[in-house]
């Protein structure tokens, strides 16, 4: 059995990987790659248990019913959970997502007690309690009010990266995905987890359309682009960032790629915060008693490292953000 459930479980994990660029996301799509990536699992669970089977071949009840509820059943149910997450993962996270795996083992067991007449047993009642309580757990939303929500942060700054990517040219979400994954990446993977419940949201804003357009030799592909007023919505970000975009590193470079989209004096007053950051003399990565220190009071050489880097970095960004200042205001002036 743990080859049967190894060898079923890895055939959809490794078609979805292969596939997960070429399916369209239409609803009759869908309906297809669900129903051959079901039948595909039940297929090859059915090909590897043979041999175990076979040895039993003579205990086996014949009666047409109970196979044919098997056959539907297997693949409706599994078509339908396929489905749901398939679903759910182009809406909401990839965790959420994963929930409707999560509550197979409570089906089988409710399944198994009301019409198998299965008894609950005590260890059965507990598992099912404690998957319950996982889901809840993961389905409450983190976080209190009044304090920073780090996923809410991840979720602007990629809705940015897409809106800015998207005034340049529609794109498709695999290639979105390369372009985003370029500029932001190596903070954090950017998954289809995260890309397709981004895009959605902002298709529920009415910021973002999409259209399908013939593929090279395939089916059709999605392809996303901006709408007036997405490219009025990534022009008042972009004019009026929060403070955090302009303190953190990775947040602020996202900003910068599109710098170019806005007014001159919003790219002035961009840069100037920016400036004026780096300026504060206490910004510092270590300090002792409210203060500072410096490199020369570092012991560590690591930490000393750490100091240099962000001076030197931070002095070469001074220097081209006083450039460039200069540069676009005298174009504001003209």
């Amino acid at each position: 059995m743990l080859v049967v459930g190894l060898c079923s479980a890895a055939l959809p994990s490794v078609l979805i990987t292969l596939g997960e660029h070429r399916v369209p996301t239409g609803t009759v799509s869908l309906l297809l790659a669900t129903t051959t990536l079901t039948c595909a699992q039940m297929a090859v669970a059915t090909f590897v248990s043979a041999p175990f089977a076979a040895t039993r071949v003579s205990h086996v009840r014949w009666e047409p019913g109970p196979w044919a509820a098997a056959a539907v059943l297997g693949v409706v149910c599994s078509g339908l959970g396929w489905l749901a997450n398939t679903v759910l993962m182009q809406r909401v996270t990839a965790v959420q997502g994963s929930l409707v795996s999560f509550t197979a083992p409570v089906i089988s067991v409710l399944l198994g007690t009301t019409i198998l007449g299965e008894r609950l047993s005590p260890p059965r009642f507990v598992a099912a309690g404690i998957v319950l309580a996982a889901i809840m757990a993961f389905s409450v939303p983190s976080g209190r009010a009044g304090r920073p929500n780090p996923r809410r942060e991840v979720r602007a700054i990629l809705e940015l990266a897409i809106l800015g990517f998207l005034s340049e040219q529609a794109l498709h979400a695999y290639e979105l995905r390369r372009r985003i994954s370029a500029l932001m990446g190596h903070v954090r993977p950017v998954s289809d987890g995260s890309l397709y419940p981004a895009l959605h949201r902002l298709r529920r804003q009415e910021l973002v359309t999409r259209r399908a357009e013939p593929g090279s030799g395939g089916p059709p592909r999605q392809v996303f682009e901006l709408t007036d007023a997405g490219r009025a919505e990534l022009r008042r970000r972009l004019e009026r960032p929060d403070e955090l975009e302009i303190s953190d590193r990775n947040k602020y470079f996202v900003l910068l790629a599109f710098l170019h989209l806005p007014s001159a004096d919003a790219q002035a007053r961009v840069l100037r915060q920016r400036l004026e950051f780096l300026q504060d003399p206490r910004r510092g990565f270590f300090v002792d008693d409210g203060r500072v220190l410096r490199q020369d009071e570092l012991r560590s050489p690591f930490q000393a490292g750490i100091q240099h880097i962000a001076r030197v970095t931070s002095s070469a960004e001074r220097a081209w953000l006083t450039d460039m200042l200069a540069t676009v205001e005298s174009t504001t002036a003209s």
